[in-house]
């Protein structure tokens, strides 16, 4: 990943479960996970600087005209949405 990520909801809906029985622990949709290019370093007047890049949800732009229009349902055993 070279800059920040866009993921557009494009459906109007989405069910997202884990009803892993030996990993009862794990929410509906898990986000632990590690970005290999999450930090990206520059360089500023001879400065080393990190930047934090960004992951935005968001709905595509047919779904966005509507308010409400994408519905993400979750569902796991441990009782934990995300």
């Amino acid at each position: 990943m070279g800059g920040d990520l866009v993921v557009e909801l494009s459906d109007a809906e989405y069910n997202e479960r884990n009803w892993t029985a030996s990993r009862r622990e794990l929410p509906g949709l898990d986000f632990r996970s590690r970005i290999p290019a999450q930090i990206k370093k520059r360089m500023v007047s001879g400065t080393v600087v990190y930047d934090t890049l960004s992951v935005l949800f968001r709905p595509s732009y047919l779904r966005s005209t509507e308010r409400g229009s994408v519905r993400i349902n979750l569902e796991s055993l441990s009782g934990i949405g995300m």
